[in-house]
């Protein structure tokens, strides 16, 4: 059993760097709408509004500002991570996303399937509750910290 739940954690490993990989790509092509500081400065505060004050959105800033400085993706790439800071986020992944309303943020909760045609998804009830304040619920008091997204990204794991 720990050998097939060892495999299961590297298939999964995997699954979530690729997803990250076009979480990346995705936020660096909603970035080339800003044109200026102060839309640069919009986007971050945007990519930041999700997380209260404390280390995920202190973990998130640095990643920012270690982007800007050396113009290295990888660095931004670590601050999209948000499970790897905070596992408690109600998802593990965040990206910015350009549209009519400007930037808004995206977050994605990263899952496993196993099995055959048929699998089944866990969500625990920190991710129910932010999906839902995110898609179903707006309270005017948390709209800021709630705008945006939430999206469930699947994979298959083989054994």
């Amino acid at each position: 059993m720990a050998r097939k739940q060892k495999a299961q954690k590297v298939v999964g490993d995997e699954a979530e760097e690729a997803l990250l990989d076009c979480i990346l790509s995705d936020t660096l092509s909603a970035l080339e709408n800003a044109d200026d500081t102060e839309s640069y400065e919009n986007a971050e505060e945007v990519l930041l509004s999700p997380f209260p004050e404390g280390v995920t959105r202190s973990s998130v800033h640095d990643a920012w500002d270690d982007w800007q400085e050396t113009g290295d993706a990888s660095k931004l790439a670590l601050g999209l991570h948000i499970s790897q800071v905070w596992d408690g986020a109600g998802f593990d992944f965040i990206r910015l996303k350009y549209g009519a309303d400007g930037f808004q943020p995206v977050r994605y909760e990263a899952k496993a399937l196993s099995g055959g045609n048929e699998g089944n998804i866990h969500l625990s009830a920190n991710q129910i509750s932010v999906y839902r304040r995110v898609c179903l619920q707006h309270d005017p008091e948390e709209a800021h910290r709630y705008r945006g997204d939430w999206r469930l990204a699947t994979y298959w794991s083989y054994p």
